[in-house]
């Protein structure tokens, strides 16, 4: 019995590793890096890439996947992704702020704000996404690799405050999720 876990084991992870996903496009490619930062006391706020052209981004970057987790590609607080270079492309943007528990999500200060921007990446470049909630502004956005603004900003003269209600709405036990 013992004999033939062992092997159904070695079997699965010698599988598993073989296993790659295509990549999500073919052509040029640019990189983009995604970012999050401290939120006091307990949160983070993500901002990051959720679709490319309307369709929901594929990789494992997306915090709402995770619904209050913390996505598994994003280390030391940053995740880059490939995405389509030398045509216009469109983003969907999402800055929201995560906390390690849902009572957190329920207590704390919870920010969401999402829109679309379109730029045309160059071939090989990366451009960083950038994002800040303050009470008077808040905003994400694109820049290149020497901090100009590469897309047209998402953004709101507030603090972009998800309120109580949708709070409730939306906060299930695994967190509070888009």
């Amino acid at each position: 019995m013992f004999k033939n876990v062992t092997i159904f084991f070695a079997v699965g992870v010698l599988l598993t590793g073989c296993v790659q996903p295509p990549p999500p496009f073919t052509g040029p490619i640019a990189h983009i890096q995604m970012y999050q930062t401290p939120h006091a006391p307990f949160g983070q706020d993500y901002f990051y890439v959720a679709k490319i052209d309307g369709k929901d981004y594929a990789g494992n970057a997306s915090p709402v996947q995770y619904q209050g987790s913390p996505p598994s590609d994003f280390v030391n607080g940053q995740a880059l992704i490939d995405v389509p270079a030398g045509r216009p492309v469109v983003f969907t943007l999402v800055g929201h702020t995560i906390y390690p528990m849902p009572i957190l999500a329920m207590t704390m200060p919870v920010h969401d704000l999402q829109g679309t921007t379109s730029f045309t990446p160059l071939a090989g470049a990366t451009y960083f996404i950038k994002g800040k909630f303050t009470p008077t502004y808040s905003g994400i956005w694109i820049e290149d690799s020497h901090g100009g603004l590469a897309a047209p900003k998402v953004d709101v003269n507030d603090y972009a405050t998800v309120n109580a209600v949708d709070k409730m709405v939306r906060c299930g036990p695994m967190g509070c999720s888009n």
